[in-house]
């Protein structure tokens, strides 16, 4: 075991540089190691003289919101920075979790870890789980426990892409009703249009505003005649009116 034999007397903040520069010097550290070290520091250094020294020093960005977010994370359970290390939690998830009571976490990060989703499906998890209850006054565990959510995760015959993507979608028409309810009308006015394929209809993000988009793929000037006259053909007979209501 190698050793280090200090002086007498040697400065706790001294001593954290020492096993600071020696740890950064063998590999590059994960999430989860920079968020203990971040609230070491800052306990040692104050935010200050963390955020201009140690934050870069560690590969991080030299900002009070980077020095805010990993300092939350540091306060994570052990089981979570766990997860976070070894990378079957992102970082982006990690923070989310920090908005949301820690009697819930447990159960969003067991979800997280069995879905092996990406980062940003993780982010909209956990933040679906969060809105939807705070507007049903429930805790965001308790969502994630809700009969619908644990059919869709405990179906054998699903693999894990499946039941994320069921998932994703469960929850997104609890957030939002109005939205997914006008896609569904969208969707059955749009296949009324008979379109062929290659025709593709956007309406506004969200369906707010008026600006719509039409995109035709095409492989000639034969087969964009062809396009074109069919969206022709659906704004003469009014058919598109219905769509833009």
């Amino acid at each position: 075991v190698n050793c280090f034999v200090l002086e007498k007397g040697i400065s706790h903040e001294n001593l954290f540089l020492l096993v600071l520069n020696e740890r950064i010097g063998e590999r590059e550290l994960n999430p989860a190691e920079k968020a203990i070290l971040v609230g070491k520091a800052v306990s040692l250094f104050g935010k200050g003289r963390s955020i201009k020294e140690i934050l870069p020093l560690i590969g991080l960005e030299p900002s009070e919101k980077i020095l805010s977010q990993y300092l939350a994370v540091s306060k994570l359970s052990m089981n979570i920075l766990e997860k976070l290390a070894t990378g079957e939690l992102s970082i982006q998830g990690a923070l989310e979790l920090c908005k949301i009571d820690e009697k819930d976490r447990a159960k969003i990060v067991e979800i997280l870890v069995k879905l092996g989703c990406s980062a940003s499906i993780q982010k909209e998890i956990v933040v679906y789980c969060k809105e939807i209850g705070a507007r049903e006054k429930k805790a965001p565990g308790q969502i994630i426990e809700e009969p619908q959510v644990r059919e869709i995760l405990d179906d054998p015959e699903l693999n894990r892409r499946e039941k994320t993507n069921l998932l994703r979608t469960y929850l997104r028409e609890k957030r939002y009703p109005l939205i997914t309810k006008r896609e569904a009308e969208f969707r059955k006015k749009l296949s009324k249009l008979s379109l062929p394929s290659g025709i593709t209809i956007k309406p506004p993000q969200y369906f707010e505003g008026n600006r719509w988009s039409i995109e035709l793929v095409f492989w000639s000037p034969e087969e964009l005649n062809k396009k074109v006259s069919a969206v022709e053909r659906v704004i003469k007979n009014g058919s598109i009116e219905s769509l833009l209501e």
